[in-house]
């Protein structure tokens, strides 16, 4: 999955920010759609806490021979805590997304050309970024609201040349996303033998993909950079999930 960019989604998620995974091995496709067939890996973000708190984290890193360093990552989270029948939370982040190379064994054979073109990236990497707020409104001992608003941007780049010969260009990706989401659930219970759940969740997203070749060093004539391909997403979706036992 890292040489397809399958890999790049769960990065879109500090965990800072995550209550619990749950792995679910197995065909569940009645509940999570038609690719659900081999298993699910669900990640349930943080609700809103019944205690007022603030957290902040930073994060820095760095590595022997890589310029670009360091990488940085930095959290804050707030929560109101109960609020008589009302508890909300906010939150922000902004990442860097950390570059994955080719292997030392791969660069001796000269597939990792290293100097002109630089090193090959088995992923994305670059800078992430995303800001949303959660809240919980309990109205009575059977009902109770949760509502959740986010809004994601990435700027993201990934460079490849899989031999040395100068015939083939090194082909450079970029990609800009952003992604505004918002979700409202409603739990409740008849105090009996009932229980259900109503959901809603719309997303919008809107990204920029671009695909470039570099025939750098082949020929005076020719310039840096070639446009291979462009991809404009704007996708916009609702569903709606009412479940009851």
């Amino acid at each position: 999955a890292k040489y397809s960019g399958q890999g790049d989604e769960l990065q879109r998620l500090g965990t800072e920010n995550v209550e619990r995974i749950e792995i679910i091995r197995g065909a569940a496709s009645a509940k999570y759609g038609a690719d659900a067939i081999g298993g699910v890996v669900n990640v349930i973000t943080k609700a809103a806490a019944k205690s007022a708190g603030l957290r902040l984290n930073l994060e820095g890193r760095r590595a022997a021979g890589d310029s670009n360093l360091p990488y940085k990552n930095f959290f804050l989270r707030a929560d109101s805590g109960q609020l008589g029948k009302f508890r909300i939370g906010l939150s922000g982040a902004k990442r860097d997304m950390l570059p994955v190379w080719s292997s030392e064994a791969r660069s001796s054979t000269g597939m990792d050309l290293g100097g002109t073109f630089g090193k090959n990236s088995l992923r994305f990497y670059g800078e992430a970024a995303d800001i949303g707020t959660v809240g919980t409104y309990e109205a009575d001992a059977h009902n109770t609201f949760e509502f959740r608003l986010s809004r994601y941007n990435e700027d993201l780049h990934r460079e490849i040349k899989n031999t040395d010969s100068g015939l083939e260009p090194q082909r450079i990706f970029k990609r800009k996303t952003a992604r505004d989401s918002y979700n409202l659930t409603w739990k409740g219970d008849d105090g009996g033998n009932t229980d259900w759940t109503a959901e809603m969740n719309y997303t919008k997203i809107k990204e920029d993909d671009t695909s470039l070749l570099n025939y750098l060093g082949n020929s005076a004539y020719t310039g840096t950079n070639e446009l291979n391909r462009v991809d404009n997403v704007d996708h916009k979706q609702i569903d709606v999930k009412i479940s009851a036992n």
